[in-house]
């Protein structure tokens, strides 16, 4: 059996040796390359770079010490914040009773299956575009879309929300709404959803990846709870007039 080795340039020391299973996946890879001494190769980089990431973790005190890592932390974490803080998980999570504030009481259900699809479409526009205007250009697109959408919505419904018949009085407003929260939740799906998810699988070296996307998606998870805890209570007191603070 072919031994591939990694030599640690840090202890100057070569031993790492793949085990067994390294004669199936070379199988594998000489039917897909066709060419045994290329399967060699991509083998042993594979090699390389298992062991790597294997000998260079560091503690997790790094990621806060060594500048360029706590950048890179930084920038993880604060998209992932703000994608929380977007307000798209308070539109997901509770359109049913915004759709019925609007005046959709018999179809409010069916206005969130409406944007369930509008999301899982607009998210297609994110393949197509990602690699051609690149990230940060979608995230200022989506960001502005997201930001006027919201800030419609917010203001047609303080404008017309009847607090005596709990609704807007305007069936054109509460149209105007909810093509404002099918923008926002485009928005969103083409921009903020996918793309900061993306961004810190990129930016992190092999060796950090892991711990670095667990950090962004613990922030994530954090304002996820903190805005399903308090939200409610601020639609209530606030009611339409909510939205602006997430425009």
């Amino acid at each position: 059996m072919h031994v591939y080795s990694y030599k640690n340039t840090h202890t100057n020391t070569h031993t790492y040796t793949l085990p067994v299973m390294c004669s199936q996946a070379k199988t594998t890879l000489v039917h897909l390359r066709k060419d045994a001494d290329a399967a060699d190769d991509e083998l042993q980089d594979i090699a390389d770079s298992i062991a790597a990431e294997s000998s260079a973790h560091g503690n997790w005190s790094n990621y806060f010490v060594d500048p360029l890592t706590r950048k890179r932390v930084a920038i993880a974490v604060v998209l992932q914040s703000f994608q929380q803080l977007t307000g798209i998980n308070v539109i997901m999570n509770y359109a049913p009773s915004l759709f019925s504030d609007i005046g959709f009481h018999n179809t409010s259900l069916l206005a969130q299956a409406a944007n369930g699809v509008v999301n899982f479409l607009s998210t297609f526009i994110a393949f197509f575009l990602l690699d051609k205007v690149g990230r940060r250009s979608l995230l200022i697109a989506g960001g502005v879309i997201m930001t006027l959408a919201m800030a419609l919505l917010a203001t047609l419904g303080t404008m017309y929300y009847d607090i005596t018949s709990d609704e807007l009085s305007s069936k054109v407003a509460g149209w105007a709404c909810i093509i404002c929260v099918f923008l926002f939740v485009s928005g969103f799906a083409m921009s903020w959803g996918p793309v900061v998810w993306l961004i810190p699988t990129e930016i992190f070296p092999t060796s950090q990846r892991a711990r670095g996307v667990s950090l962004s998606t613990a922030a994530n998870w954090t304002w996820g709870i903190i805005v399903g805890q308090f939200v409610p209570r601020l639609q209530t007191l606030l009611n339409f007039k909510l939205y602006f603070a997430f425009a």
